[in-house]
């Protein structure tokens, strides 16, 4: 544990792809002042490399120090649950081929049909839940919710394999096992953190499909937003490139989806608390950017260690946890975690997995174990999709277990090179160019591949 009289010395590089990455300054804070404002934000000058310090170019540094709760040892377990966006006008515009609707702005929000994407798995998740008998009101303090043997009963069981099915509705079919299926529900509705990708249409989603979760009430219960979440850059790519920052993210998404419900059907949303934590500044990269493998991974590596150290408004370890984002990004994650073993026992799911992607709405419980040594890349045990939604195609797992044929090698592309406007092979000048031509003659380009 930390002195109150030691001194947290940060340091900040200028990352370069291509060069060794240039330092900036750096920053001395002193924790006894950290551990004063614990939970408040510090800003600090930074004391300016050789080179960099001209007055034009100087920089601060903003720290928080969440919690002092010492790192718990060996290995951990939790659940996961990874909730696909809704259709966004870029997606709609790229499956019509639509280059005008495509890049005529960033930061593209839902269509009607991903609003109603997200108020089915609203639906889904509590109507779910309704016929299990799990009273999702239960304070987020409570016990562990629970299964009831029946529907509109009083007594909560936790259930097994002899657990009575009767009555349940349309539970037994939507899932896998029984007992599994209970385990899964309680960890979705008990989940302690709900993060969500900065742009909009994953912010959006999230207010409309986890709209009533115990872990969206009150000021203490945020939506949280980790920059990490943001879809993969490739050339081109208008939809992630972000267009607010900071305290602007929340309210530009409640105001898009008043526009689309009605003052009256979105005023339930302006309830939740959206923190911006680490959105700030210039959270995207640029049009022109692409995103090598190396960097996703770092970044997929991020969001596996908040997951892990993530401590909730009470100072307690987060069990389970939700989040929001994006079709490559998830994939992504689930191609570079799967456990060997996983892929072995379950060949053909977990390749379905890695070259498939989640459908619009979609969401995907996954088992994660961190081994003892902090350091050490976490597995994915297991996944199931939830709530009777599919992958993009419309397979589940039973339907491509069932099967038993492997997955079309060609199904989808890599990270890199995908969901872009930019051909691999096709430069900035050029794509100006078939811009202006689609322009004049009234046509649409086809060139780009895939969905996000």
């Amino acid at each position: 544990m930390p002195l109150a009289t030691d001194v947290v010395e940060i340091e900040v590089f200028d990352k370069d792809t291509y060069t060794r990455d240039d330092r900036i300054g750096t920053a001395h804070v002193p924790f006894h002042l950290l551990e004063r404002q614990r939970g408040k934000a510090i800003t600090t000058r930074l004391v300016m490399a050789k080179g960099v310090s001209s007055e034009r170019r100087m920089a601060s540094v903003t720290v928080r120090l969440i919690s002092k709760a010492p790192v718990r040892a060996g290995p951990t377990k939790k659940t996961i649950f990874l909730v696909r966006h809704g259709e966004s006008l870029w997606n709609k515009a790229q499956e019509r081929k639509d280059l005008t609707g495509m890049v005529k702005q960033y930061d593209h929000e839902l269509t009607t049909l991903g609003i109603q994407q997200a108020q089915a798995l609203n639906a889904q998740w509590k109507e779910l839940s309704k016929e299990a008998g799990v009273d999702f009101d239960v304070p987020q303090s409570s016990p562990a919710l629970e299964l009831s043997s029946a529907r509109n009963t009083d007594s909560h069981v936790v259930p097994s394999e002899t657990t009575q099915r009767d009555g349940l509705g349309s539970w037994a079919p939507l899932m896998h096992e029984w007992d599994d299926d209970g385990r899964r529900l309680r960890a979705f509705l008990s989940a302690q953190c709900i993060f969500s990708s900065p742009l909009t249409r994953a912010v959006q989603t999230t207010l409309v499909g986890l709209q009533d979760h115990p872990a969206l009430r009150g000021a203490t219960r945020p939506l949280t937003l980790l920059r990490t979440l943001r879809e993969v850059k490739n050339r081109g790519s208008y939809d992630s490139v972000g267009r607010y920052s900071e305290g602007d993210i929340g309210p530009h998404a409640k105001t898009m989806l008043r526009h689309s419900l009605g003052t009256d059907a979105a005023e339930v949303l302006s309830d939740v608390t959206v923190n911006s934590h680490d959105a700030v500044g210039e959270w995207w990269l640029s049009l022109v950017t692409q995103e090598t493998k190396a960097q996703v991974m770092d970044r997929l590596d991020n969001i596996m260690a908040t997951l892990r150290f993530w401590i909730d408004a009470e100072d307690k370890p987060t069990n389970s946890a939700i989040l929001v984002g994006h079709s490559h990004l998830f994939r992504a994650l689930l191609k570079s975690n799967m456990d060997p073993a996983f892929k072995a026992e379950c060949p053909v799911w977990t390749r379905a997995l890695s070259r498939k992607k989640l459908d619009n709405g979609a969401c995907l419980c996954i088992e994660v174990e961190w081994p003892a040594d902090p350091m050490a890349k976490p597995t994915i045990m297991d996944a199931n999709l939830m709530f009777g939604t599919k992958l993009s195609d419309g397979s589940t797992r039973a339907t491509v277990e069932g099967l038993g044929a492997d997955v079309d090698e060609n199904a989808d592309c890599e990270v890199n090179g995908i969901g872009g406007i930019l051909s691999p092979g096709l430069s900035l000048h050029e794509f100006i160019a078939g811009v202006n031509t689609t322009k004049q003659e009234g046509g649409a380009a086809s060139i780009f591949c895939g969905e996000r």
